[in-house]
């Protein structure tokens, strides 16, 4: 049995005066696994999540999976759940189990009639794995999401104002609402006692960003195909230091409510992305200290639309590095 609880904040909104204002979100997750025989596992879940002001929006979501073993290469899947777009950090082994740590980030929020939504994404999905040898595998899932009430940031200008001539421009928060169901392929394979890599595709029916969204804001995502894939080559040193490089890349301007592979390819950012972590010493405290070094999206690529006239871009991160100390207890 496992829970936990996280608050986050701060949350960007469209800083209209007529808004209730929301000042964070907290969420809580409790989820049991029942181990009915050998090679049967079930997991049952709850996760809750309510706005901190505003109107005070909540949300609770059941979470269910079923993992058999059919035999000692094959393993079946099925879940449900609340979807996470929440980038990986790191996960770390406690106890034998592995504890995925998630990194904090703004989240833009919608608005429907002056009122705070909160965003609510859920995955079906159905999936099988197979170890092809000792040092590779292979896993094929076929996938469902709805979302409603998801917050995606827009910045929209005219596309004369690129060439020095002015025009207006605005940042605006657009409720992303539908659904889409694909496939992913990730396949994974040891190269030696150091690097693993690891290929992933994509492909199915989601949401873009549509050319005239200006035009008509009630139509600023229309339903269309995707695919998208994801290198991941990572190394871990007896030295402690980690090194994890994922390329992403996907063509059109597909807006993902659910990364695809599930954060099975780190982090969810477009491009290239370099991390690099190193172990330091914990001086016989009971903690687990890192240093880390983070680049993302050094390619600076942006998800963006245009209608010949006004080009719009998805809020999401531009070029960035960062670096600091991570401590856990």
């Amino acid at each position: 049995t496992a829970a936990g609880a996280k608050s986050v904040t701060p949350v960007w909104l469209n800083g209209l005066r007529d808004k209730t204002p929301v000042h964070g979100q907290f969420s809580l997750r409790a989820v049991d696994e029942w181990v009915v025989r050998d090679g049967i596992v079930i997991v049952l879940g709850l996760d809750y999540s309510r706005f901190i002001g505003g109107n005070g929006a909540h949300a609770i979501t059941p979470r269910l999976g079923v993992q058999y073993d059919a035999n000692a290469r094959t393993r079946l899947k099925a879940a449900f759940a609340e979807g996470d777009e929440d980038g990986i950090q790191s996960v770390a082994n406690f106890e034998g189990e592995q504890v995925v740590f998630h990194q904090q980030s703004t989240r833009p929020i919608a608005y429907v009639d002056g009122q705070a939504v909160l965003g609510r994404s859920h995955r079906l999905e159905f999936g099988v794995e197979r170890v092809i040898d000792n040092n590779s595998n292979v896993e094929a899932t076929a996938f469902f999401d709805t979302t409603t009430g998801r917050g995606v940031g827009l910045l929209s200008a005219p596309i004369s104002a690129f060439s020095g001539k002015p025009g207006d421009n605005f940042i605006e928060v657009a409720n992303q609402q539908g659904s889409s169901r694909g496939m992913r392929l990730v396949y994974t394979r040891r190269l030696n006692r150091v690097w693993t890599a690891s290929a992933g595709y994509a492909f199915g029916r989601g949401q873009r960003l549509n050319g005239a969204a200006v035009s008509d804001p009630s139509e600023l995502f229309t339903n269309s195909y995707f695919q998208t894939a994801a290198l991941q080559l990572g190394a871990g040193f007896r030295t402690g230091t980690h090194v994890r490089t994922v390329l992403r890349f996907s063509p059109n301007a597909t807006v993902f409510a659910i990364d695809p592979f599930a954060g099975r390819l780190g982090v969810y950012d477009p491009s290239l992305s370099i991390q690099v972590t190193q172990e330091l010493p914990s001086f016989g405290l009971p903690v687990r200290a890192e240093a880390v070094l983070d680049a993302r999206n050094l390619l600076d690529v942006q998800t963006a639309s245009d209608n010949g006239e006004v080009l719009t871009f998805v809020g999401n991160g531009r070029r960035s590095v960062r670096g600091g100390i991570s401590v856990r207890f």
